[in-house]
């Protein structure tokens, strides 16, 4: 199972998924970096 959140911002909604226990960001096509922190 995948854990994602949904962060809301500027009327656009991201959705970011948490793989390994870093935070991706899914609406890019490129996944490039993970974020190390996690989004307040």
């Amino acid at each position: 199972m995948t854990n994602y959140i949904e962060l809301e911002k500027s009327g656009r909604v991201y959705r970011i998924e948490k793989i390994k226990g870093k935070y991706c960001p899914a609406i890019r096509r490129r996944l490039s970096k993970c974020l190390s922190k996690s989004l307040s």
